[in-house]
């Protein structure tokens, strides 16, 4: 049984919670295709936008994607160039949005230093 973000279990199996296709069916020109992941997606005035980490072209290493639908479902469209990308400190990636009480947002990542040897880091 999954849990809910308040603790609450939920079935993932229940037809609720039925695949409604791909999200981000187009990447941008720099991602590479088949190594996209750990999306977050945030409402903010009226518009859904999607965070994604995804391989930066032949680099071996990540950077973060944006896109925007006018839906939670999609399809979103992404924007054209990388959103973080510090490919000296070894790439981005798992992007995710925390909102604040008085609604401003703020996006946090992990800089993926051990992907060139170095020390990870929110």
């Amino acid at each position: 049984m999954a849990m809910d973000e308040a603790g609450e279990p939920f079935d993932a199996a229940d037809p609720a919670f039925d695949s409604v296709g791909d999200a981000l069916p187009r990447l941008p020109a720099w991602a590479a295709w088949g190594e996209t992941w750990a999306p977050d997606a945030v409402e903010i005035d009226g518009e859904w936008l999607l965070y994604f980490a995804a391989l930066f072209g032949d680099s071996g290493l990540h950077c973060i994607g944006n896109a925007s639908s006018s839906t939670p479902t999609g399809p979103f469209v992404p924007f054209e160039e990388p959103l973080v990308c510090d490919l000296d400190a070894g790439g981005n990636i798992d992007p995710s949005v925390f909102v604040d009480s008085v609604g401003d947002a703020y996006l946090l990542w992990k800089i993926d230093a051990n992907a060139i040897g170095g020390d990870s880091s929110l």
